[in-house]
């Protein structure tokens, strides 16, 4: 098991860091530009492969409060009481297998050109997780209001893995931490 603070070191402007427990437990915080972000939850360590589950569920950062089929073309609009956060949301429609990400005007609204979306998942650029997703196949609506949820500014390391080295951690670039060398160093030693 895993005793003691990791600490991120080289990445220019951000502070992070990681406090294991012994018994399974982990908090961490995080801060860069105007993004805070924490998580707490359960490690397990397999050879040297740390998984970690966050408390957060992932893809469930924005709740749907208005759908209908009216109009054309696709229009998402993001209910937020901060414009800035608003104008920061983003969507990936696809058209079978193709992406077509879209971001946020300043009043928090995005427009699809394309006719016909087969998906639209949601995501948020300085909050960077799983996408939430808002439409499938089987939903024809055209027209969708969203809010925000509080749950933005955890991480839910889902689908991240970090190593354990001789005196560090490090994870491979990621939605979340996408650089190179990414390494948390253990305080105290």
């Amino acid at each position: 098991m895993l005793s003691g603070t990791y600490a991120l070191q080289g990445v220019h402007d951000m502070a992070a860091a990681f406090r294991f427990q012994p018994d399974g437990s982990f908090q961490f915080r995080y801060a860069y530009g105007a993004s805070d972000r924490y998580a707490e939850g359960k490690y397990e360590i397999s050879g040297d492969t740390i998984h970690l589950k966050s408390n957060k569920n992932a893809g469930e950062d924005f709740t749907i409060t208005a759908q209908d089929n009216e109009g054309t073309p696709y229009e998402l609009k993001f209910n937020h009481p901060n414009q800035y956060i608003r104008s920061y949301a983003a969507a990936i429609g696809f058209v079978g297998d193709t992406p077509i990400e879209v971001q946020a005007n300043a009043e928090g609204i995005i427009r699809f050109d394309e006719p016909n979306l087969d998906k639209i998942y949601v995501h948020h650029v300085l909050y960077p997780d799983v996408p939430t997703l808002i439409k499938d196949e089987s939903n024809n609506n055209r027209r969708f209001s969203l809010e925000l949820k509080p749950s933005l500014e955890q991480v839910s390391f889902k689908g991240i893995d970090f190593f354990l080295k001789e005196d560090y951690i490090m994870c491979h670039p990621n939605y979340f931490l996408p650089f190179r060398e990414v390494k948390f160093y253990k305080e105290g030693e």
